[in-house]
């Protein structure tokens, strides 16, 4: 899962909060500039241990689109699966 985020601290807290553990995610942060959002960015891996979620930033600054196409292009994953 890719979320794009931009000085977004509020809304993305509440995301996260609402989300399964069982998908990895990845924060794409395109250039924020807010200290309370940059602080709860760095805060992620530790306010949320259990699930699988790394922040990056894209050098597309307020721009969502590009955030998921830098992912797309960066971070290439296996196709996720479920079920049997």
């Amino acid at each position: 899962m890719v979320i794009p985020t931009f000085n977004g601290k509020n809304h993305l807290e509440r995301c996260l909060n609402s989300l399964s553990t069982a998908y990895p995610i990845l924060v794409v942060d395109t250039g924020t500039t807010q200290q309370e959002s940059l602080d709860f960015l760095q805060s992620i891996p530790a306010k949320y241990p259990k699930h699988a979620i790394r922040v990056i930033t894209t050098p597309y600054a307020g721009y969502p689109t590009g955030a998921y196409l830098y992912a797309y292009n960066n971070f290439p994953q296996e196709p996720i699966v479920t079920g049997k």
